[in-house]
This record gives C-alpha cells, structure tokens and sequence, in this order.
C-alpha cells in the first residue's frame, strides 16, 4: 500500500491484493521500521467501519482512515477508480486504486497493479484449417406461390419487430464504446496530476470555437502521451487528426464532423482551470471532485463545454442522453433534460460544473 502526504492531503492506494484483503478481512495496513525499538516504527492503515461517514485518526504513530464498509465494498468489487473526501478541519483524503505504469520503471515492482485501460491483451483467432471439406450444394426445393408468400410475409413481421431492438442495441453499443474513452481520459487526468505536482490541465479556449493548438498544457496535448498518441497538435502537423467514426480516444463513435477548423467531439469543463487564472487549477483545490465534471461529449469545433443553449453547450446524442467524466474517473450517462442541455446549468448536487475554486466567479458568463 504506497501512501503519499502532501500538505493538509492524504492519499492511500492499493494494489489488487491489497483491495482484496481489504474486501475480506474488513482492514489492510503497512509498518515502516525506522528503528529496533517498538517505538520507532510508523503504520499506515485503512479500514472498513459501519461508521455512515469517513474517519481519521493519528494516534502513537499510526494513521487510520476509516470508511463506510457499505461504500468500501462497492469500491473494493467495482470499476470506480477511487473514494475522495473531506473532514472540517481541512483534511482532504483520497483512497485510490494503483494501476500499471505504461512505461516500465526499474525501481517499482507493480505486478500487482491494477491492468491500465490503454494495455490489453491481443489475441489472434486462428483461420481455418487448410483444405477443409465443404458440402455439396443441394438443389432448393420449389415453393408453391402461397408458400412465398407467406413466408415474405412473416420476414415482414419479424423486420418490423426486429429492427428497432437491433438499432437500439446498435446506439447502446455506440454509447458504452464511448464511456470506454471517457475512462481513459479520465485515468489520463489522475497521472497528469500525480506527474505535474496535483495541478490540472488547462481546459483550451473558451466560447470561441478552438483555433490555437499549439499550448502543450491544453488538455488535448497534454493527455494523449498517457495512452501512447501524440499531441492533438502533432496530429494537426502530421495530417493524422483523428476523423469522425475512427476508433480514437479523442472520437466519440456517434458524433459527427460539422466541419469546422478542427474536430474535438469531447471538450472540457469550461469552468475547470480556465486560462484566464494566472496558474492552472489544483486537483486538491477542487470540491467535491467526485461530482464535478472534468470531460464531457461537446459539438466538436470547441476545445471546452457547459451545459448552455450556446453552440459550445454539452450534446446529448446517446439516444437523448450525455455522456460525463467526473474528475474523480467516474463515468455516467445522464438524461440531457437532467443536466441542461441546451439550456443551462440546473445546479444539481451530483452533477457539479462549479469547482469552488476562484473560476466560479466566471461562470455566469457561459
């Protein structure tokens, strides 16, 4: 279990055999030795409670967080990456699963690691054995005109009741590939944070449509390098941009080009380390991480986004639903009434926009 501690923030994060004696012994822990005596040592500890709210405590050496067993398990056994909190006293906390670098470090065994999105396992289907038999044809029996008929009657029925359900699954099948990207953008934003001392990307232009691309700590340069692409710049410059329904972390499958400058069918919180700050915004500064949204599908020609009846507005175009990443890496699809598409921000508590960071008093303007 690595632990990190920076100012008044605290981060644990776990490798798969950590999260699963976790999940079934309710507590994992790690003792640093600075000495022979008992006294001279220094443990690190998480914990499941049935506390309903986070804990911790520092007491003889030993620091403890506790949380929900509930909220812990569902964590434990699910996808969501980590668990983010806050006490009143101004301790920030975060739980997180480790996950495998892209780029092997001598000096760090993560064998254990959680497996990175954007490294898979390739697997080849062997062909078909070389001079295999096939049958010999059979001469179709006749059909009678009623039989034909009938039966083009029947495949009528069947096309009617079929083809919706195969759309359907067509669009949800559209729609998951594009939650899949959003992961990656997501796991892209934690390792920037952790590489670039907890500061975020820069969200690109604002209500303008996108037309510079040569800042390296815009969001779409500075991301791509963690799933192994090049900067959406050098895309540019090498006449490899990728283009609407190419497989592309940067390519929602659904949306289509209007043919603008440039094509960015996801775009960032406008309201999320704007340029307009002097320094980028800190992932330690942001409130509530876990509801506010860091990436979210967009109409293309802009590098940024909020909900708004303005052409830069976030795009519902899953079947009437938006797709958001949260910048703690959560993933959700949500009804586009829900969270003001083509209208404006609703405020709600789960979807934030809002940072409460010094960028809030920009917002009213988008």
């Amino acid at each position: 279990m690595k632990l990190r501690i920076r100012g008044h923030s605290i981060r644990l994060r776990l490798d798969r055999k950590e999260v699963a004696e976790l999940a079934r012994t309710n507590q994992v822990e790690e003792t640093t030795r600075f000495g022979p005596n008992p006294g001279d040592r220094f443990i690190y500890r998480l914990q499941l409670s049935s506390n309903p709210e986070p804990t911790a405590k520092f007491r003889d050496n030993e620091i403890t967080l506790s949380i929900p067993e509930a909220e812990g398990r569902r964590w434990a056994l699910g996808a969501e990456v980590g668990i983010y909190g806050e006490k009143p006293w101004g301790l920030k906390f975060a739980i997180e699963k480790d996950f495998k670098c892209l780029e092997t470090r001598p000096d760090e065994d993560d064998r254990d690691a959680f497996e990175h999105p954007g490294i898979g396992d390739r697997r080849e289907c062997g062909n078909d054995r070389a001079g295999a038999t096939r049958p010999a044809s059979v001469p179709p029996a006749a059909f009678t005109l009623i039989e034909l008929l009938v039966v083009m009657a029947i495949i009528g029925i069947l096309a009617g009741l079929l083809l919706p359900a195969l759309a359907h699954a067509k669009e949800k099948g559209l729609s998951t590939q594009c939650v899949g990207n959003l992961r990656q953008w997501g796991l892209a934003f934690r390792m920037y944070v952790d590489d670039n001392k907890d500061f975020l990307p820069r969200r690109g232009q604002g209500v303008q449509a996108l037309a510079r691309i040569d800042r390296p700590d815009d969001w779409f340069n500075a991301l791509p390098a963690y799933f192994g692409l090049t900067s959406f710049q050098q895309m540019i410059t090498n006449h490899l941009a990728p283009a609407a329904h190419s497989r592309s972390p940067f390519i929602c499958p659904t949306a289509t080009d209007p043919g603008a400058a440039y094509f960015l069918p996801y775009a960032m919180n406008m309201n999320l380390s704007p340029w307009n700050l002097p320094l980028a915004t800190k992932f330690s500064e942001v409130v509530q991480p876990m509801s506010v949204v860091a990436i979210a599908d967009s109409p293309g020609p802009y590098a940024s986004t909020y909900p708004s009846a303005r052409p830069y507005g976030i795009v519902a175009r899953h079947a009437g639903r938006v797709n958001l990443l949260f910048l703690a890496g959560r993933v959700e699809s949500l009804a586009g009434s829900r969270v003001g598409c083509g209208k404006g921000d609703p405020g709600l508590d789960d979807v934030r926009w809002l940072t409460g960071t010094v960028s809030d008093s920009q917002a009213h303007n988008y």
